[in-house]
């Protein structure tokens, strides 16, 4: 068999096994900017979450809030007959929506490259 019929045997350049060794030789050939990157994804992420909470605590506290108005209301008693049962938190409840504050992610991602 002629080698020219025989398929190539050069590995596709997405392969994991090729990004994992791209990665290694870049960690390598560059150990400041890659612990820059790694410092700055780590710093960038713990700030990802600590948003997401903070996010999240003030969307409940405003549902809360939101529900002791209701109950306060004069007319709190004709709702709770109205909702069969005094179910007004489903109805009140929304999907969470978190905002990410991008200038204080870029502070966390420059802050994080650049301690390390």
């Amino acid at each position: 068999i002629s080698s020219s019929t025989t398929p190539s045997c050069q590995a596709h350049p997405f392969l994991p096994s090729n990004i994992g060794s791209t990665i290694n030789t870049f960690y390598k050939e560059n150990p400041f900017k890659g612990a820059f990157l790694t410092c700055s994804i780590k710093g960038c992420s713990a700030d990802m979450v600590a948003q997401f909470i903070a996010s999240k605590r003030e969307h409940r506290e405003e549902e809360d809030r939101r529900m002791q108005e209701l109950e306060d209301h004069p007319f709190h008693t004709m709702v709770k007959k109205a909702t069969r049962g005094g179910e007004l938190s489903s109805e009140l409840e929304g999907r969470h929506k978190f905002n990410i504050d991008w200038s204080r992610s870029l502070v966390f991602i420059l802050y994080g490259g650049l301690y390390q």
